[in-house]
């Protein structure tokens, strides 16, 4: 968490965030470290959020990857290699006097997902869970990481324990577990808007996995 004045200055930050920036010497930061003054902000994805954050809107992002070793480059006292991939979910609070002008904005900054592992690891988990709605292509996945398909195929089952295509099918049925919830779509919609056929394979897999239908598992987790 940190917290700024109306003109985007930092004015405190949790512990948690000072170990997460590696700053060992906050004062200098705070009154100083603008950030609204940060030109990154547009390519990172946040620069609509932040500015609403700033007109005094409570607004919340989720699931936006972190620039980690850019933040501990602009920031931190401690220079060093950053060895995590991070995704955060945020919200920006307007604190406001009896009078109702805005005298603070609250960052708060809540984990979403992480990865330790090697690059290309981290490159194919991030690939695979972004375009996971598209069609499963091996060729594509190898050619972002520089890896022929036989090569990468092993390294990803090494270090996760399963193939690239077996982790895209588990994204897969994750999300049709999570969408099955909503329910404003029907069962239908849901498989389709997953890229699943109803009777296919991946849906055999998810009726097998849940030990029912998806109707039935719906309505077990509708009806609490």
């Amino acid at each position: 968490m940190h917290i700024c004045a109306p003109d985007g200055t930092m004015l405190l930050a949790n512990e948690e965030y000072l170990r997460f920036a590696k700053i060992t010497n906050p004062e200098r930061l705070y009154k100083k470290h603008n950030i609204l003054d940060n030109p990154n902000l547009e390519r990172w994805g946040i620069k609509d959020f932040v500015l609403r954050a700033f007109r005094g809107e409570a607004v919340h992002v989720y699931d936006v990857k972190v620039p980690y070793q850019e933040i501990v480059d602009r920031l931190g006292d401690i220079k060093e290699p950053v060895l995590e991939s991070l995704f955060h979910n945020i919200t920006a609070m307007p604190v406001r006097d009896s009078a109702g002008q805005l005298m603070f904005v609250v960052f708060i900054f809540v984990k979403s997902r992480s990865y330790h592992d090697r690059e290309e690891i981290v490159q194919g988990k991030e690939y695979i869970e972004k375009n996971w709605k598209q069609e499963f292509d091996m060729d594509k996945l190898a050619d972002l990481v520089h890896m022929s398909r036989y090569h990468y195929i092993r390294l990803f089952k090494r270090h996760t324990g399963m193939t690239p295509y077996n982790y895209y099918q588990e994204i897969k049925l994750r999300k049709l577990k999570e969408m099955l919830c909503n329910t404003n779509l029907t069962i239908a919609q849901v498989f389709n808007e997953c890229g699943v056929d109803y009777n296919g394979n991946l849906a055999k897999k998810l009726k097998s996995m849940l030990g029912m239908t998806p109707a039935q598992y719906r309505a077990m987790m509708t009806q609490k």
